[in-house]
């Protein structure tokens, strides 16, 4: 095997030429198991709305704003409707993005998974709606010293934090498998070829850079919802990002599939089994 093929495909994410023709290995698909959302797994709002969430400070017991009885029970009938209303569509994005990486392995095509993400980018913009209505409701309720305090507190405690991996990174970003790494971590196994490693080797040196570009970019729009909200900036300013990364989100989950249709066209029936199995 060759070293800078190594360093190139480990570097590999994302998809391939859009020209490249899907294979039919329909006997591939008995071996796909249908994706399950992790249940068990508390979700993080930060995962699908990256402004800050003022109720986590707002309910805090050291929080330093000295509330009324008044606005304690403003907060907590606000809590008390919305939050299980946001927990339910962060819920539904995740079952839905278990059907896409289900699709994915099915070999759906690049139409029907992008129905379901368009699904997905929905209701990020109406979590989105809610947790900015959200913030204009703390607003009216607390003077200026206390949101100004809220604001540097919340800076302090809760900073907008960067995922630095690669690969944290991208999964972020889309919910499609990582064929391409899978494959680099199991090359001996799945006995890639020279042509193979030819093959997905001058895929990864072209595309790689340009996915880990939009990629950065959506996280470079989220910090900037994040301060947004902070500065009291107007709510259609932060909508407006959000359908940004929406685009960027539709441009990603279509190439990583149509790198999906690269790898099905250069490997082997028993070589995608086994790579279905194991992303």
């Amino acid at each position: 095997m060759k070293i800078g093929f190594v360093l190139i495909l480990g570097l590999t994410v994302v998809s391939c030429n859009k020209n490249e023709k899907k294979a039919t290995v329909s006997e591939t698909q008995k071996s796909v198991s249908i994706e399950k959302p992790k249940t068990d797994t508390k979700l993080k709002i930060e995962d699908y709305f990256s402004g800050p969430n003022y109720m986590r400070y707002m309910v805090s017991e050291n929080n330093q704003l000295a509330l009324t009885d008044k606005q304690e029970l403003a907060f907590k009938i606000w809590r008390t409707e919305n939050h299980p209303k946001i927990e339910a569509k962060m819920s539904r994005i995740d079952e839905i993005n278990s059907e896409i990486k289900s699709l994915s392995k099915e070999q759906a095509s690049s139409e029907k998974i992008l129905q379901k993400l368009d699904a997905t980018n929905k209701l990020r913009l109406e979590i989105a709606e809610t947790k900015i209505q959200c913030r204009d409701h703390i607003i009216e309720e607390l003077d200026d010293k206390q949101w100004n305090t809220l604001v540097e507190d919340y800076k302090k405690g809760y900073p907008f934090k960067e995922r630095e991996e690669m690969m944290v990174l991208i999964s972020h970003v889309n919910p499609l498998p990582n064929y391409m790494q899978t494959i680099n971590d199991n090359t001996t196994n799945f006995k890639i070829s020279e042509e193979q490693q030819k093959t997905l080797g001058n895929w990864s040196g072209e595309n790689h850079p340009k996915m880990m570009q939009m990629a950065q970019q959506i996280q470079n729009l989220e910090k900037e919802i994040y301060q947004a909200s902070l500065n009291k900036e107007p709510k259609t300013g932060i909508l407006n990002q959000i359908n940004e990364i929406g685009k960027l989100r539709v441009n990603v989950v279509s190439k990583k599939t149509n790198c999906r249709d690269l790898v099905i066209k250069t490997l082997s029936p028993e070589q995608w089994n086994l790579l279905i199995e194991k992303s």
